[in-house]
């Protein structure tokens, strides 16, 4: 095959590849704006921490279901498994000002291995998000739908 036939087959596939994809689900968040960051949590698990009692093996809760969107001042959790064609809200956290952080626009996200720090008995999905006017990283254990960890004087 020439080089011009296989440059007009690759152009010929990207027009019509939009035609060829069915949404299944849109999502309209509620900050109304654009999503800063989205990522898949792709850690191996977050199983309890070995040698709890009534805890699972360790690393046996891979949470590979989950992705989280941080946009505006909110960072929200998705599970994209047990829904049929659908997705759903696990967690979401509104980074409001309090006496620990002064609140404001999440712009950074990142799934956190959780073995060994999780209470829970079938361990937890940890979040880090960071921004707001402070800078901060707060740590958000899916779990319990609270932060858990607050990073200060990353600004």
């Amino acid at each position: 095959m020439s080089e011009s036939a296989a440059g007009s087959d690759l152009k010929g596939f990207k027009a019509n590849l939009l035609q060829k994809v069915i949404p299944k689900t849109i999502v309209k968040e509620q900050h109304a704006g654009a999503v800063r960051a989205l990522q898949f949590n792709h850690l191996p698990g977050g199983g309890p921490t070995p040698g709890r009692a009534g805890g699972a093996a360790a690393g046996s809760t891979a949470c590979g279901n989950l992705f989280a969107t941080v946009g505006g001042s909110f960072a929200t959790v998705y599970d994209d498994e047990h829904f049929g064609d659908h997705v759903a809200v696990v967690v979401q956290f509104h980074n409001d000002a309090t006496p620990y952080t002064s609140g404001g626009e999440l712009t950074a996200l990142c799934w956190v291995d959780g073995l060994g720090f999780s209470l829970h008995e079938f361990g937890d999905a940890l979040l880090a998000v960071g921004g707001g006017d402070d800078h901060a990283v707060q740590v958000i254990s899916v779990t319990e739908g609270r932060v858990v960890k607050l990073l200060k004087g990353h600004g």
